[in-house]
Order: C-alpha cells, then sequence, then structure tokens
C-alpha cells in the first residue's frame, strides 16, 4: 500500500505542475515559468485522499509546518 500511495503522490505532483524544470519535463507544457518555483506539498486527509498545495518557500524546514 504504501508504495502504490508514493506513486500516486508523484503523480499527482507531475500533473499539476504545468511546466517543465530540471528532471520533470513535459511535452505539453516546455517552458520554465517563473511563477512555479514553488515548493508542492502532498498530504492526506483522514478519508485516505491526497491533496497538493503550493507553498512559496526558500527554507526546506519551514514546509515541515505545512500541513
Amino acid at each position: 500500500r504504501a508504495g502504490l500511495l508514493t506513486a500516486e503522490a508523484v503523480t499527482l505532483s507531475a500533473i499539476n505542475r504545468t511546466e517543465s524544470r530540471g528532471a520533470h519535463q513535459r511535452e505539453d507544457f516546455t517552458e520554465t515559468k517563473e511563477s512555479f518555483e514553488k515548493n508542492q506539498s502532498i498530504s492526506l486527509d483522514m478519508n485516505g485522499s491526497l491533496n497538493s498545495s503550493f507553498v512559496t518557500s526558500n527554507n526546506f524546514n519551514e514546509l515541515e509546518n505545512v500541513r
């Protein structure tokens, strides 16, 4: 189950990022967007659904509190 949940989280993250950046390259969104210089936070709700949100942060430790 953990492996499938991780795969779903990675897929959700890739779908939500509508640009190409670093190792994440998309044929339908070939350009890098300055507006996407954000971190993506994936959380699991009480119903078992994954939720995605974009967080503007230059400090990875700050992301620990975003849930």
